[in-house]
């Protein structure tokens, strides 16, 4: 069934956390409306699933050799549920949509201009992440322009928070996609391609990967900048925006979930078996973008930002349940890069 390929090869179903990006970005800047919200919403959820579908497509001779039953993504392509020709398709229509609502809805110069540059990176973190180390540099400037498109729909001022949120967002990303990424990864990179951390010596061993020393301190390195620029975020807010004890309330929120978060990062680089990087992924990612963000913005925008971090989160619990209700896991042992893997249920109407 076509629909199970085109769900999973977009990873629709977290696709919120990105359509969000460009949504913190207006709401920073101003009061957009209900319909420019929602447009923005809908271009990002486009940017979301055309990049996973040009990753899946750049990726898919590497993906043959992941251990994907461990980690839990499954590359549409290896098994042959979609075509490379129609994971294009994707990419192409999804291109073309986005290019034609940024024109049609926000003509200025600034947004389109942001909203090329983080197409144009998001390209080339996706067909070049494997060739070299120091590649998701593309994809953070992408995430990170992709909120500031959000902003130029909105005003042309270039304000310090702006400015702040703009590098909280590329150091997240940065330590997603070569810490997190690169470690889920490692199985496989070392094999066909080159990434931070396999150029850095990170090796899976009998399901425990190994981690040396300095992945272990450029990991460290990359969170403490991260903390950095929340603790100058507030620093500034308290400064800019009057204060009440809600605003302190935020603060504390994201002080317990930082710590949470840190804790989670030592035992990310401790030498992990796949169960506990899993662990850790389903803890920093959904932490870092539907809590983190959301209140930090709370002394800008107040409550509405309790939208912003119940969105995803019912976003991809009904969209996983949906892709679980169409596939069906064979009870035999998964046998890799044949379509036999999945029972795909039929629905009828």
């Amino acid at each position: 069934m076509k629909i199970v390929g085109y769900l999973m090869l977009s990873r629709f179903h977290s696709s919120a956390t990105m359509a969000l990006l460009p949504i913190y970005g207006a709401v920073l800047m101003g009061s957009p409306s209900t319909l420019h919200l929602s447009i923005l919403f809908f271009i990002g959820v486009l940017g979301y699933c055309g990049g996973c579908a040009l990753n899946a497509y750049a990726d898919v001779e590497v993906d043959k050799f992941s251990r994907i039953e461990s980690i839990g993504y499954k590359n549409p392509l290896v098994f042959g549920l979609l075509s490379k020709r129609e994971a294009l398709g994707v990419c192409l229509v999804s291109l073309v949509v986005i290019v034609a609502s940024a024109l049609l809805f926000f003509p200025s110069i600034l947004p389109l201009l942001t909203i090329g540059i983080a197409i144009f990176f998001g390209f080339m973190y996706n067909l070049f992440s494997k060739k070299a180390a120091g590649m998701e540099i593309f994809s953070s400037i992408s995430y990170a322009t992709f909120f500031l498109f959000g902003a130029a729909s909105i005003s042309a001022n270039i304000t310090f928070p702006l400015v702040i949120l703009f590098l909280v967002i590329f150091a997240q990303n940065m330590f997603e996609f070569s810490i997190l990424g690169g470690l889920k990864d490692c199985d496989h990179d070392l094999l066909v391609g080159r990434t931070t951390a396999s150029q850095m010596g990170v090796r899976m061993t009998n399901g425990i990967i190994k981690i040396p020393k300095k992945f272990k301190i450029y990991a460290l390195g990359l969170w403490a900048f991260y903390i950095s620029l929340i603790i100058l975020w507030f620093i500034v807010l308290r400064t800019s925006y009057s204060y009440s004890h809600w605003n302190t309330l935020s603060e504390i929120l994201v002080a317990f979930l930082l710590v949470i978060l840190t804790y989670s990062t030592g035992k990310l680089i401790s030498n992990p078996s796949i169960q506990k990087l899993r662990k850790a992924i389903f803890i920093q990612i959904p932490l870092s973008y539907c809590v983190i963000i959301p209140a930090i913005l709370f002394p800008v925008i107040g409550a509405y930002v309790i939208l912003f971090a119940i969105i995803p989160i019912i976003w991809f619990i009904s969209f996983s349940f949906l892709l679980r209700f169409l596939i069906k896991p064979h009870r035999s042992p998964p046998q890799r890069k044949r379509l036999g893997d999945f029972q795909i249920r039929s629905v009828e109407g």
